[in-house]
């Protein structure tokens, strides 16, 4: 079930773009932590995701899949301005239905109709809903899953030796994880764990898990703008707010309320 509250491990936020300038942003070396369906309204951009380029024009519909490594540059003008609406949303790990699959960055085989315009405009004024007038949002978001799902062109991703423990931080982020635990996951010994872990992911497991946490907090962030720094950090069990500023300049390059105070200026 999708959930209302962006500080919960499964949301939708919406968001719109305008730039009248152009603009890049690099997400190859902190990829977004959830999926991304926008629709491109005017202007265009090129994302770059390994050897893979794709270009994107008004009438597009973009997907960005979750964790993906990219990089986008938005070719906005006075004349043409970039204008894109954007759906971020994730599931719990274990009923994430577009999880194991491989998904490339990707312009989807679909037009946008006046049905589907409809649902991004609605979703976006009604995302902060709450009680039962959160369930005609809530409805409205999976009739939009299942429109697009279907469009996806993706394969299936080949099981790692550390799956387990990467499936384990997916879905605990916010606990204490343990490298002796996240190695018996896996059924391999701590040295070996570690070194295959850090082959495949290119961080320990600590830091891994470090950077989930912090990049669900910069949703949370942008998502509510009215969370205090230091509920934020309880809530995604930091051990204290001081701790978490620390942790999140050192991983995102800013303070919270410098990335806060960026995210309300797009």
């Amino acid at each position: 079930m999708i959930c209302r509250d962006p500080r919960a491990p499964e949301f939708y936020h919406s968001s719109i773009y305008n730039s009248a300038h152009p603009s890049f942003s690099d997400y190859s070396e902190l990829p977004r932590p959830t999926h991304n369906a926008a629709i491109i309204l005017s202007g265009r951009g090129i994302m770059r995701e390994g050897d893979r380029t794709v270009e994107t024009k008004a009438g597009d519909i973009l997907f960005v899949p979750k964790y993906a490594r990219y990089t986008a540059e938005w070719l906005g003008t006075p004349e043409i301005p970039c204008l894109f609406h954007t759906i971020h949303f994730d599931y719990p790990w274990q009923n994430d239905p577009l999880r194991g699959k491989r998904i490339p960055v990707q312009v989807l085989p679909v037009t946008q109709t006046e049905e589907i315009r409809e649902d991004y405009t609605f979703l976006h004024q009604h995302q902060h809903d709450q009680g039962v007038d959160a369930f005609a949002a809530m409805s409205r978001f999976f009739g939009l899953c299942h429109r697009l799902f279907g469009q996806f062109l993706y394969e299936e991703a080949v099981s790692s030796s550390v799956q387990p423990a990467l499936d384990f931080i997916e879905g605990n982020y916010r606990q204490t994880v343990r490298v002796r635990e996240l190695a018996q996951l896996c059924c391999l010994s701590e040295s070996r764990f570690f070194a295959c872990f850090k082959k495949e992911t290119g961080v320990s497991p600590i830091q891994y898990k470090n950077i989930l946490c912090i990049q669900h907090t910069m949703y949370a962030l942008a998502a509510d703008p009215h969370i205090s720094i230091e509920s934020l950090a309880a809530d995604y069990g930091f051990e204290s707010p001081v701790y978490f500023r620390r942790l999140f300049k050192a991983i995102t390059g800013h303070t919270p309320t410098e990335y806060r105070r960026m995210q309300s200026s797009l």
